[in-house]
């Protein structure tokens, strides 16, 4: 796919309010490859909005996830209850089934593990924002491993708890898997156009930012009279 950076602009030669038919389809084509490349990902959402939409979603997730396994560690539970009831029953099973002895501490530490997993996913949240403003992509690095690690996480838990999963908790999961390999995809892309800016060389004042075709710029060999 053509790679547009942002804040480029075709200039079209024009003289005497003449532009020849051969360079307003050239136009109308970058137009087009300008709305089809890598710089937008949802139509007109460009990959910084994007990054941007998707670190306040994940910041806000991890916060309310924090809360969430904290409300665990002191939900009461009733006596011959396996767990807490905000726990999801198929994990419950799964741990139950691994370990019937040491059910209970294997939870404890799983829901502490989390509660610092989600505290580190919403750090990496912010460092987002602060590297999509500043335009530095190492700050979105630790964003993108985390979700790569997040991901496999997901697919693991799928995997373990296949054999106790409902129809709800399963298309939960599927969703959850999709929705962060689609984000993990974005932040991932725009990074990638972060580094491809910083390290390109600057455009010299007198050059020619005509669309070109396989490398020819068909401006400068058809000039408008």
């Amino acid at each position: 796919m053509l790679f547009v950076p942002s804040g480029l602009e075709a200039r079209t030669p024009v003289s005497h309010g003449r532009v020849k038919p051969g360079v307003k389809m050239l136009m109308e084509t970058k137009a087009h490859m300008d709305y089809w490349s890598v710089e937008h990902f949802c139509g007109r959402w460009t990959l910084r909005t994007g990054a941007l939409f998707i670190a306040s979603i994940t910041a806000v997730w991890s916060l309310t996830s924090v809360q969430w396994f904290v409300a665990m560690q002191f939900c009461d539970r009733k006596e011959g209850q396996e767990a807490c009831w905000i726990i999801p029953k198929p994990e419950v099973q799964t741990i139950n089934r691994m370990s019937p002895e040491n059910a209970q501490k294997i939870q404890h530490y799983l829901i502490i593990c989390l509660i610092v997993y989600h505290a580190l996913y919403f750090i990496f949240s912010l460092m987002v924002f602060t590297g999509v403003y500043k335009k530095v992509p190492t700050l979105l690095s630790p964003w993108v491993g985390m979700t790569n690690i997040h991901m496999m996480l997901v697919f693991v838990d799928l995997l373990l708890t296949l054999a106790f999963t409902t129809l709800l908790h399963l298309l939960i999961t599927l969703a959850h898997f999709v929705a962060a390999l689609c984000a993990w995809v974005v932040v991932k892309s725009h990074r990638q156009q972060l580094r491809v800016l910083r390290s390109r060389p600057p455009i010299p004042d007198n050059a020619l930012l005509d669309y070109t075709v396989d490398g020819v710029d068909k401006i400068a060999l058809d000039p408008v009279p």
